[in-house]
């Protein structure tokens, strides 16, 4: 038996190392709201918006030269002309631009007319197995070696231009340790004591061998190295997810065995102590100690990667197989450098996606390359080498899904384990028949795909509708389509009494968009009048858990009138307005009852967004904005206000003026009432800047 092959044995008591030695729903990318577009344009492939075109007047001439031309096409100006004469302009409907922009070109008022460009800022690591092509995983080329296809990666580079992690999200590995010597961390892309927390070893408990967590076998020190080897320093290999922090917890022993009840122990550890993912490159046997961890985990809202086996096409092992059950569990299978699925990787029902794992057979540079211990090891023996190495197998593959996993995670905290899985799910690049299938899932790995899910706003619901338009004096009940987004988190119902009005957000509903196949709300404080020409207008958008709101669904309205008088106890509502008043769109018609922060527009933005809030009495105000770690940036607002509606701009600058980076932003809401009578008042909300 070689390194590479995975075992498994009748003995459900044992676990032994899984390494040999769907219908794809790709994330749209979308910017304030607006879908990236691809095409070629003037010998160039370009990224743009649709609907927008940007324009610079001829000197000396204004808006008003235009201004028949805009109506032509029924568009308008939506980003007045500068100092420089540069503008935006919107096109109304879903018509071509760029005969748009064709016309604006030969306009003796423009100078010059083009679409609304979208640019990406640009990382990849400087670490030198990555820049050289041995780390084909992450990005492949058909480098030589190892050769295979072109894009046959997880598209790293992309996604780290949005998030590399963070110190905030914890990636624990069960395995055979991490490199250690003398009891310190060796290796020079594993030594960082701030990253690297140090666990039990459940395989030496009373460390009868002094060496802590050390690793013998030389598995777990490929697979930490794999998700999350220190990143961009200049040395070794890139991780995944090369920010998070990793959780060392060792359940195999240096003959790459371990009981499941080691296994259990190090879930249980990893969860009590902060860990969001879990990594388990290994497998067996079904039994009721390994499916006890598998429930504990779930039910602390904590993810569980596992290898699928490597049996050459057998069932999937176990935990990886409770994924069929347990939404907590994502089941990894492998592909090679050729982007097929590795021979040796395991099939079935339960599989949720592959990843790049290796071709298998003798070591070499067909396989993934990482991090391996710096002294004698028993991988040695076949073929692999000291300090960075080549392995192969489902337990090459699982690192990658946990490392995106931290990614993930690290953009939006408050994703459930079922939305990570979901949102992986419906991203990876389809391979083998179309749609979900039992040799790839739902398809291989695409990290960039899965992150900018994550941070792209939703779609705008759609088929908004009244169910009951002709019941006279009754509540409307709207109803709309749900949302497939994996990472919803819920709806904003806005309403007015035009159809494009100054919009005053009503109520939100809150609910998981794994379980919800329709979404409907009643309007307690209007009812249907079908003997009046007084409409009232609705509007609904989503909003996901990293507080990314959607475009506006279409309006639909109903001739109606307000309800003067209060809310019964039994009416359930959230309004936010005063409950004996309907309001209108007008602001200045009604002071606010309460206060409240609203969502910032756009969001993601870039170069600037708009935060409103609302002061139901006089009060003393102060606008922060903070980054992750808790740095204050700037302060936007700190003075008296009065009561009313109010908003105010960040540009993405700090308290010097200078511009900050591409992140995810805190904004937090404090008053203090004038009168000292009411308590403090502090909300804060998420925001994402993409330059």
């Amino acid at each position: 038996m070689t390194f590479n092959r995975f075992i498994c044995f009748a003995y459900c008591s044992l676990i032994f190392l899984s390494a040999t030695p769907p219908y794809s729903l790709f994330a749209q990318e979308r910017i304030n709201g607006r879908a990236v577009l691809t095409t070629t344009w003037k010998n160039q492939e370009i990224k743009y918006v649709q609907g927008q075109v940007a324009a610079i007047l001829k000197a000396g001439r204004e808006k008003a030269d235009i201004q028949t031309l805009l109506d032509q096409h029924s568009a308008s100006v939506v980003r007045e002309f500068d100092k420089l004469n540069w503008g935006l302009i919107e096109i109304s409907g879903s018509g071509d631009i760029f005969s748009v922009i064709q016309e604006l070109e030969q306009s003796e008022y423009i100078q010059a007319a083009e679409p609304n460009l979208v640019d990406r800022v640009q990382f990849d690591s400087n670490d030198p197995f990555f820049l050289d092509g041995h780390q084909w995983a992450l990005k492949n080329t058909g480098q030589t070696p190892p050769g295979g296809t072109n894009d046959a990666d997880i598209d790293a580079p992309e996604a780290w231009n949005i998030s590399q992690g963070s110190a905030n999200t914890i990636i624990a590995i069960l395995d055979t340790g991490i490199p250690m010597l003398s009891g310190a961390l060796s290796h020079p892309d594993l030594d960082d004591a701030n990253k690297f927390i140090l666990g039990p070893d459940y395989s030496d408990p009373n460390n009868l061998n002094g060496d802590s967590v050390r690793d013998l076998r030389g598995h777990g020190s490929h697979v930490t190295g794999i998700a999350s080897a220190e990143t961009n320093n200049s040395t070794g290999v890139a991780g995944v997810a090369g920010n998070c922090k990793v959780m060392i917890v060792q359940v195999f022993n240096s003959s790459g065995s371990g009981f499941s009840s080691w296994f259990r122990d190090g879930v249980i550890y990893a969860v009590d102590n902060g860990a969001k993912v879990i990594n388990y490159s290994g497998g067996g046997g079904a039994n009721s100690t390994k499916l006890q961890a598998v429930q504990y985990a779930d039910s602390h809202d904590v993810l569980l990667v596992a290898a699928a086996g490597n049996d050459n096409g057998g069932a999937i092992i176990y935990p990886a197989a409770y994924s069929a059950s347990y939404n907590n569990v994502i089941a990894v299978g492998a592909t090679n450098h050729y982007d097929a699925r590795a021979s040796y990787s395991n099939i079935g029902s339960a599989l949720n996606v592959v990843a790049p794992g290796g071709a298998g057979g003798a070591v070499d540079d067909n396989d993934i390359y990482a991090t391996t211990p710096n002294y004698p090891f028993a991988l040695e023996a076949y073929g692999v080498t000291q300090n960075y190495g080549y392995q192969s197998g489902t337990s090459m593959a699982t690192p990658h899904v946990s490392g995106v996993a931290g990614l993930l995670f690290d953009l939006a905290p408050s994703l459930t384990p079922l939305q990570v899985r979901s949102t992986i799910e419906q991203t990876a690049d389809d391979k083998g028949p179309t749609g979900r299938d039992n040799e790839y899932g739902y398809g291989r790995l695409n990290a960039f795909g899965a992150v900018n899910l994550i941070i792209s706003p939703p779609a705008a619901p759609q088929n908004l509708r009244i169910t009951n338009p002709s019941s006279q004096w009754a509540n409307p009940i709207l109803l709309w389509d749900a949302n497939s987004e994996p990472d919803l988190d819920h709806y904003l119902v806005w309403r007015g009494t035009t159809p494009n009005w100054k919009t005053i957000p009503i109520t939100w509903e809150t609910s998981s968009a794994a379980n919800v196949t329709g979404t409907t709300w009643t309007d307690n404080l209007t009812r249907i009048d079908l003997n009046t020409l007084n409409s009232t207008y609705y509007r609904v958008t989503a909003v996901d858990v990293a507080n990314n709101e959607s475009d506006f669904s279409s309006a639909i309205g109903t001739t109606s009138s307000p309800i003067m008088r209060p809310i019964l106890e039994d009416e359930t509502t959230s309004l936010k307005e005063p409950e004996t008043v309907f309001l209108s769109d007008d602001k200045t018609a009604s002071l606010p009852q309460s206060i409240s922060l609203s969502a910032n527009h756009p969001n993601p933005f870039n170069p600037e967004t708009r935060i409103e809030y609302e002061l139901s009495e006089a009060a003393a105000v102060t606008i922060t904005i903070y980054n992750l770690v808790g740095q204050q940036i700037t302060t936007l607002v700190n003075e008296p206000k009065s009561a009313g509606f109010f908003s105010v701009m960040w540009d993405g600058r700090d308290a010097t003026g200078a511009q900050v980076g591409s992140g995810v932003y805190i904004y937090r809401l404090l008053v203090k009432p004038a009168n000292g009578g009411s308590r403090p008042f502090v909300q804060s909300k998420k925001m994402v800047l993409v330059r």
